[in-house]
């Protein structure tokens, strides 16, 4: 009987707690770290961009085939 109740209780409170736990992040960057972020965001700004021109295209290209379908 008695392992019939200690089934019913969780083993560890592992998997139930809702704990908002803190995170520390330790870095200790290398010399070339600046450089490799400012590259990163140039590559992030250039992917942007790029992006940003394909959508304007595709808009414009959507806008002429409109305006073509009206006159004929």
């Amino acid at each position: 009987m008695k392992d019939k109740n200690s089934r019913k209780k969780p083993k560890s409170r592992r998997g139930t707690s809702f704990e908002v736990r803190g995170v520390t992040i330790i870095s200790n960057p290398g010399p070339d770290a600046e450089e490799r972020l400012r590259s990163l965001f140039t590559l992030i700004a250039r992917y942007a961009i790029r992006d940003a021109q394909a959508a304007a295209e595709k808009d414009d290209a959507a806008r002429a085939d409109d305006h073509d379908e009206g006159e004929g």
